[in-house]
Formats: C-alpha cells, structure tokens, sequence
C-alpha cells in the first residue's frame, strides 16, 4: 500500500519502535507535527522528566487551539488524532515547545523536542508558518550571514544536547529542515558527534559563506536530504547533489506540501530523475541569487515585503481576505517607488532573466551535441554493419 503520512500512520500505529524501527517517515510525521501549537501544553521550560505523553494531550482542554493559524488544517486535525491514538506515537512524550515571533528581529522560530523512547531524542523544527515576517526571514536566506532563526536553532540544539545524554535526531520540514541543519553543523565538536541523523525535508540550502564558517564536513554523512522531484524550495542555494528524490502525488510547488508525499513500508518511494527543464529553472535561480550583492537583496525584500504589509496584513491569511484591496495598494506602492529604488528592481528582474538565457541556451547546446553524437554513434554501427555483410 502507498502511503501518505495520515495513512501510513494509520497503518503502522499499531507498532512500537522496538518492533518496528523508526524510520524517515516517522521523522516526516514529527516535522509536521511541529507546525501545531503546543504552547497551551508544553512550555519552554519544560523538562524531559516532565513531558507530556502526546496520547494525553488530545484530551486536554481547547485542544482546537493546535490547529489554528496553520496550513492544511483539515490534514493536520487529522494526522494529530491518528498520532495520539496510535501505539507508536501515541507513547511518546513531548518536551521544550518553544516559539517566537519578532518582527523587529525579522525573526519567525519554533521548535519541540519529541522524547521517542528512554534513550533517543527528536529535536523538531518548525518551517515557515503563515505569517509575513516568517516569509520575510525565508527570503534573507540569501544574506550571507545567518538569520535570527538559524542562531536560535543552534541555541536550542544546544539547549537539549546539554539536557540530555541520549541519543539526539533532529529534522524539519522546509525552512525547518534547514534550521537543523545549520544547528548541526555549527555545533562544538563534542556535542555534533551526538547527533545521530539530521532528517532535512525540502528545505532550502545554504550559501557558500555560511558553508564555510561552519563545520559542515564533519556533519554532511549523517545528513539525510529528500526533496520532491519537482520541488523548487529543496534546491534553492543547494550546492551538493547527495539528496534523495522521491515521488509525490501532486507536481511542481505543490510537492512542498508533506501530505503528498508518497511512502511504502517506512521508506519514501525514490524518483528516479530531474527534469532538463527543473534543471535549468534551478541553476538560474541559485546563480541569480549568489549573484545579487546585499544591498539589492535588501532593496528586493523590503520592497516585496512592503508590497505584502501595505494593508496591515500579519499573515498570508489577512492577504488572501483582503485581495482585491492588497492587490490595489501593491500598485500604487510601485507607482510610487523612488527612481533608485525603481531602477535597482529592474536589473535585479533583468540579471535574472538573462541567466536564465543562459543556462537555457546552455543546455540547448548540450543537447544538440549529444543529438549529434547519438546519430555518430547510429551512423557508425549501420556503417560497420554494412561492412561486415558486404564481406
């Protein structure tokens, strides 16, 4: 049977993790469950001798709460009552919900620590959520120094690593999934060669600088990275080519949801390749944005960002509300952007499309000659064919 994470639940709830070893979909099912909000439940201070069996959390008071202010709310209601009512989820225990929003800091975090058994810890991340300032801060991913979530994540990690002397997995979904990897490879020796695997679930890379600065080498081989065979978010800023492409039910950018990936026995089911296309797409995004210096990353996102905000939206939710006028005022804040301001979009819009260009004309090129070469190669084996018959 094919699975998504709501049926895979459902089918292999039924095992502990003793019978049934923990596996890349169960890290996939506890990165979703940290786009819930705990916080009516579990506290940032809470202990691990103190966590809260997710099993009693479905029977606590407001319990509607979880679900509020998320994508796929019908999904998650869904997933979260199949967990709490499994044997494999079910006995597991919650700890350290931590979350903050910071608008001044341009900083959008969350986390939770999932206690799986006496000896292992799962430390979950939160990817981006509805909120404009959490798509803000995706976007200064492109800076090459670290986001205000990504110094929060390496505190966190650190935080439960000295709680604890267990076995530590960490993992995310999008923005998620590249929290802990950040976190992971920034740590002190001594506490990165306790984390056991760090499971990154299309989530953005990191740019060459930030590489750089971090002892990223000696984490790489416990990294585990899927990303969906037509997904954008996984290979923006993705320099290495050791991840895993799997299949999913839907195409193109809604592959990023979770719910459509697919899953058989505890293992995603591989894909086995990227589209010439994707390919292109991909090489001229991530050149186009190393090829932006601060300052234009700066001017592209507070402008983008002022365009979002310009009716008081907080959230993509406000947006959506209120459309029409979002769309009216977006105009006119073009209209009234400075000539500076007007001039630095138009060649950051024109760098992009003529790499684009580029690669396309690039690949074209490439296989043309190995159009060419393929009917050599044809030409030759009829040649050397009418040779032998003719003898």
């Amino acid at each position: 049977m094919v699975n998504n994470i709501i049926t895979y639940v459902q089918q292999y709830g039924k095992h502990s993790v003793a019978e049934f070893p923990f596996n890349e979909v169960d890290a996939l099912v506890l990165c979703q469950l940290s786009y819930l909000d705990f916080s009516a439940s579990i506290y940032p201070e809470t202990e691990r001798k103190d966590a809260v069996l997710i099993s009693e959390i479905a029977y606590l008071p407001r319990v509607e709460r979880l679900y509020e202010g998320f994508w796929y709310k019908d999904e998650n209601r869904e997933l979260f009552r199949a967990v709490s009512e499994s044997t494999r989820f079910g006995s597991m225990r919650l700890w350290r919900f931590e979350e903050l929003k910071d608008e001044d800091r341009t900083l959008q975090f969350a986390a939770l620590t999932f206690a799986i058994d006496k000896d292992t810890d799962f430390v979950a991340f939160r990817g981006t959520d509805a909120s404009l300032i959490g798509w803000k801060e995706d976007l200064m991913l492109a800076y090459s120094r670290p986001t205000g979530a990504q110094k929060h994540a390496l505190k966190y990690l650190t935080g439960i690593l000295e709680s604890t002397d267990g076995h530590i997995l960490a993992g995310g979904h999008s923005k998620g999934g590249n929290l802990a990897v950040y976190a992971a490879m920034n740590l002190p020796r001594d506490l990165q060669e306790r984390i056991d695997t760090v499971y990154d679930n299309d989530g953005p890379g990191f740019r060459p600088e930030i590489l750089e600065q971090s002892d990223y080498e000696n984490i790489r081989g416990r990294i585990r990275k899927f990303i969906p065979h037509s997904s954008v978010v996984g290979v923006i800023l993705e320099e290495n080519d050791d991840y895993e492409l799997i299949e999913c039910w839907k195409l193109g950018t809604l592959q990023h949801n979770t719910y459509t990936w697919k899953s058989e026995k505890g293992a995603f089911l591989r894909a086995s390749g990227i589209d010439p296309k994707k390919r292109i797409r991909d090489a001229a995004l991530n050149e186009w944005i190393l090829s932006l210096s601060e300052e234009e990353i700066t001017v592209f996102i507070d402008t983008l960002y002022e365009f979002l905000t310009s009716e008081d939206s907080e959230s993509l939710y406000d947006l959506k509300n209120n459309l029409k006028k979002s769309i009216i005022d977006s105009f006119r804040i073009s209209r009234d952007l400075d000539e500076n301001t007007k001039k630095a979009l138009q060649n950051i819009l024109k760098s992009f499309i003529d790499i684009y260009g580029e690669h396309a004309a690039a690949e074209v090129a490439n296989m043309r000659r190995s159009f060419r070469e393929e009917l050599r190669s044809l030409y030759l084996g009829a040649a050397d064919l009418l040779s032998r018959k003719n003898t």
